[in-house]
C-alpha cells in the first residue's frame, strides 16, 4: 500500500511540474507461486531441470525472462557461480558438460520487463558418471 501511495504522489508531482500524467517506474518484483525448482532427469555429465512460471503485476508472464546458474561444491569454490543461461523466456532447460560425480547447487532468477528480479530456492544434484 505504501509503495501504491509514492506511485500517486510521484505521479502527482509529475503532473502538477511538467502538466503531464506519467506513470511510476515498476519497482516490484515478479511474484514466484512456487519457488522450488525440478531435478527432472541426471544424466552423464549433465541436469535437465524445470520451474514454475513467475508473475508479475506489470510483466505480461510469456515476457519475463528467467537466468539459470550452478556452482559445483566439490572443487573448494562454492562462492563461484557460473552462468548457464542468460534471460530466457524458457521455464526449463538442461545443463551440460558438467563434471562427473560432482555436486551442483542450481539457481534459477526470474526478471520483469523493468529488471526486477526474483530468485527461486536452490536445487541440488550430483551429477552422474560414465
Amino acid at each position: 500500500m505504501k509503495k501504491n501511495f509514492l506511485r500517486f504522489i510521484v505521479a502527482a508531482i509529475l503532473m502538477v511540474t511538467t502538466g503531464t500524467v506519467a506513470s511510476a517506474a515498476d519497482v516490484i518484483s515478479p511474484t514466484l507461486r512456487n519457488k522450488n525448482i525440478s531435478i527432472d532427469e541426471l544424466g552423464v555429465n549433465h541436469v535437465k531441470i524445470s520451474w514454475d512460471n513467475a508473475v508479475d503485476n506489470e510483466t505480461a508472464v510469456q515476457n519475463i525472462t528467467y537466468s539459470v546458474f550452478y556452482r559445483l561444491m566439490d572443487l573448494g569454490e562454492p562462492d563461484k557461480w557460473t552462468q548457464a543461461y542468460i534471460k530466457q523466456k524458457h521455464t526449463c532447460c538442461t545443463l551440460y558438460g558438467l563434471p562427473a560425480m560432482k555436486s551442483i547447487e542450481i539457481k534459477v532468477v526470474a526478471y520483469d520487463a523493468a529488471g526486477n528480479s526474483a530468485t527461486y530456492n536452490l536445487a541440488s544434484a550430483r551429477v552422474s558418471g560414465d
